[in-house]
């Protein structure tokens, strides 16, 4: 706890902003209450440093979503989020069957998918949150807009920013940049035994990333074929 609080502080002081991961759920009643309860009201007093994250994969998400937004607005600091799918689906579902209760990730991607829009809305419908797009998702990155726009949110307003990691979905990212919108690319560093299986939870998260490859790979081809044969 206490190297978080130095990096919050640290973070503070240079204006950054402070990603925290979720991790599986056994970890985050602990997590969310020091993000939630401490850091955020210690550091996000003026502006979004710390931002919380929300796996709405997870069925409780939604409800978590608005219990903590309720808890940081109540100790009046700035309420961030960093909004993803989740990665841990085969590990949850695992010690669900094990000890016998009711997994807690929704049944298909297509709940989950439903649940990450549902969130979505929310956070973007409160003009005091702040939210951080974690997604591959094309079609999740289009609604965001749609959902921006119908809000007339602005792409250059620093309530609401994209990310992707470095190598993958570039066609997302790309357009988005070229649109005005904050779009950041993420580049894991570290060890390699640290790295990889980061890298493995991501791409299991992304199970799309094969479709996506494929669209980049004919993205691509287009583009040298136009500089080539340009006249």
């Amino acid at each position: 706890m206490k190297r978080l609080n130095d990096i919050g502080e640290r973070a503070v002081t240079k204006r950054a902003r402070l990603l925290v991961d979720a991790e599986q759920t056994y970890y985050q009643p602990a997590i969310r209450s020091f993000m939630v309860h401490y850091l955020m009201k210690k550091c996000n007093t003026k502006h979004p440093v710390v931002y919380d994250t929300v796996q709405s994969y997870l069925k409780s998400s939604h409800q978590t979503l608005l219990l903590s937004h309720a808890t940081v607005k109540k100790n009046n600091s700035v309420y961030a989020v960093k909004l993803v799918r989740g990665a841990y689906m085969d590990e949850e579902a695992r010690l669900a069957k094990e000890q016998g209760y009711e997994n807690p990730v929704h049944d298909d991607k297509a709940a989950t998918d439903a649940s990450y829009h549902r969130n979505m809305n929310y956070l973007l419908s409160q003009s005091d949150t702040f939210v951080f797009m974690a997604t591959h998702s094309n079609q999740s990155v289009i609604r965001t807009k749609e959902q921006m726009n119908t809000l007339n949110i602005s792409p250059r307003s620093r309530r609401v920013m994209f990310g992707q990691l470095l190598g993958m979905a570039d066609y997302v990212s790309s357009p988005l940049a070229d649109n005005g919108y904050l779009v950041y690319k993420l580049l894991p560093y570290g060890k390699v035994r640290e790295v990889v299986p980061y890298l493995a939870r991501r791409a299991l998260e992304n199970r799309g990333a094969i479709e996506s490859a494929q669209i980049e790979r004919e993205l691509l081809w287009k583009e040298i074929t136009q500089r080539m044969f340009r006249r």
